[in-house]
Order: structure tokens, then sequence, then C-alpha cells
């Protein structure tokens, strides 16, 4: 049986958009944990230092302290600084496309199917041998269902809707910059 669709919504993403999405993604999901486990390190690091101070250690093992030490620092500085690299390389890759991909957003009752719609410049690179291609479906290349349910997050900005589900570990920015009012107000609903 069919499920009822609510809404069908092609879009595609901006650098900007694209960078305040993610931004709000990591400061909701990403940086809590990495602040805890730089907390967690900075512990151990204190722990370090003080077995370094304490004299109790040998020369050898004062070493592997200065070792630990360095370490530690090194995977605070990669818990910080990484998400704030990998935003940019993503919105640096999205900058660099002269054709940006089409995503289609699909609201259903019961899950939301977001897929990857073909984008043109890969549509005009078909050569004409290319004749086994009978419909818009046979060109999607990535297809992602997501259940309406408690673990699915929709988080609303003025400019675009945060969707986050399976524990977090995937998300998606849909820009509302093409949404009517209904359009915004389905959106809305999903998870209540």
């Amino acid at each position: 049986m069919e499920e009822n669709i609510k809404l069908v919504k092609e879009f595609t993403h901006t650098p900007q958009i694209m960078r305040q999405g993610i931004r709000v993604y990591q400061k909701k999901f990403v940086y809590p944990r990495a602040i805890i486990k730089s907390v967690v390190y900075l512990l151990m690091i204190v722990g370090v230092v003080a077995l370094i101070l304490s004299g109790k250690l040998s020369e050898s093992f004062k070493i592997l302290g200065y070792l630990a030490f360095v370490g530690l620092i090194s995977l605070i500085f990669r818990e910080l600084f990484n998400p704030l690299k990998q935003r940019d390389n993503i919105v640096q890759t999205i900058a660099a496309n002269e054709f940006n991909p089409i995503y289609r957003l699909t609201v259903k009752e019961k899950t939301i199917e977001i897929l990857t719609v073909e984008d043109e410049a890969d549509s005009e690179d078909l050569s004409e041998d290319d004749t086994d291609i009978e419909s818009d479906e046979s060109c999607d290349t990535e297809d992602t269902v997501i259940p309406i349910d408690g673990s699915l997050k929709l988080i609303e900005e003025n400019e675009f809707f945060l969707i986050s589900a399976y524990s977090n570990m995937i998300y998606y920015i849909i820009p509302k910059a093409d949404f009517s009012a209904e359009e915004l107000e389905i959106m809305r609903k999903i998870n209540k």
C-alpha cells in the first residue's frame, strides 16, 4: 500500500546555506561530544603532568609522559578543529562545482525520502548511445528513507530546515527559499 504523499520538492544548496546548516548541526550534535572528549583528555593531561612533576618516574617513563602529553594535546586540537575543517571543505567543494546536484524531498505519512537526482552536467554528458535510460527514476543516484519517529529531529532556522536522523549520524539541510507558506507548514508538522 502506497503512503499518502504530503509534499514533493526539489532543491539545491548554496555555499552560504550549507555553511549555516553545517554550523547548526555541529553546534547541536558534534561540539557537545567534542567538548566532553576534550575535558577527558584534559583530565588525562593533568594526571600525566602530576606524574611527571612528582619525580616518581624514571627518566625513560618521563619521556613517555612527555609523549603522552603531546599526544593528548593533539587529540584536543583534533576534536575542536576537525569540525571546522570539515565544514570548510564541504562548503569549498560546493562553491567549486559549476552544477550543484538537485535533491528531491518527498514527505509521506511515515517517512521522508531524500534522493539525489542527476545534475544537469551529468545529463548533458550522456551520449546518444545511452538509450537504455527510460525513466527519470533510473537517473537517481542516491536515495535515503528516514522514518518519521522519535529519533527524527527537525530544526527550523530562518533560511533552512535541518533534518537529523539515525542517532544524528546523518543530516540534511533543506533550504526554505522556494517553499510556499503551505509547504513550510507541512515541514513544520513533520514530527508532531
